[in-house]
């Protein structure tokens, strides 16, 4: 992963051939020599599509898009000893995921992230000034500390009445300080803010610790009815 990724495969491989001494790329001729000899895969597609699609589950679990190598490695992995790369690849092409260019990498999802993806997008355009805002008169003031960015974001999400918003930043640019503040105002104006997160670290953390007290992660709202009917009524 650390190699030039805007070589190809057997410019890699070249580069890599190049670097062996005489007697390296004899012992490597002769290991290859005598692993062909000694064992032989029969090939089974069945071996290799579960492979893919173990690679694919995996990997799709947490991510919408990925690298094509990093499935390749994931499924070649699964299927050690089983099925070689040739029928791996086989797999993968027959197979309904998208294959695609991306800044010169190939990169990979399936049919039904790209659903999930449209279908969010679907359930963001709908809900563009479909509510009521956190705060419907004119918000208090920013903190003094606050920067620009972060007064212009706090005034955005008290006030914007879309459904869905999105508040982004990177490490330490203070989004945590801003939700804390968003969540006074929020309360200060009688509406209550749940919070979530995708892990116990960051919503029983990070996230309890900036002032959202019951603060869950988003496997506890999916699996209990209490909860969820509570931020229905909201």
């Amino acid at each position: 992963d650390g190699k030039n990724k805007k070589l190809t495969m057997e410019e890699l491989r070249l580069q890599w051939l190049s670097w062996l001494a005489p007697e390296e790329s004899d012992a490597v001729r002769q290991l290859e020599r005598r692993l062909h000899d000694s064992v032989t895969l029969t090939p089974d597609p069945t071996v290799a599509r579960t492979a893919v699609d173990f690679a694919a589950e995996h990997h799709f679990e947490r991510a919408a898009v990925v690298p094509e190598r990093t499935l390749l490695t994931t499924a070649l992995h699964h299927a050690i000893g089983r099925a070689g790369p040739e029928a791996i690849l086989q797999a993968e092409y027959r197979s309904d995921l998208i294959v695609g260019q991306e800044q010169g990498r190939t990169m990979v999802t399936s049919p039904a992230v790209l659903a999930e993806e449209e279908m969010m997008l679907a359930f963001a355009k709908s809900g563009r000034n479909a509510c009521d805002a956190l705060v419907t008169e004119r918000p208090a003031a920013a903190p003094e500390w606050f920067n620009a960015g972060q007064r212009k974001a706090l005034k955005h999400l008290l006030t914007n009445q879309d459904r869905i918003m999105v508040l982004r930043g990177v490490a330490g640019a203070g989004k945590t300080s801003l939700l804390s503040e968003l969540n006074q105002q929020a309360e200060a104006n009688g509406r209550q803010i749940h919070a979530f997160a995708p892990s116990a670290d960051a919503s029983r953390g990070v996230l309890r610790e900036a002032g959202f007290t019951a603060a869950e992660t988003l496997a506890t709202l999916l699996v209990s009815p209490k909860l969820q009917e509570a931020v229905r009524t909201q």
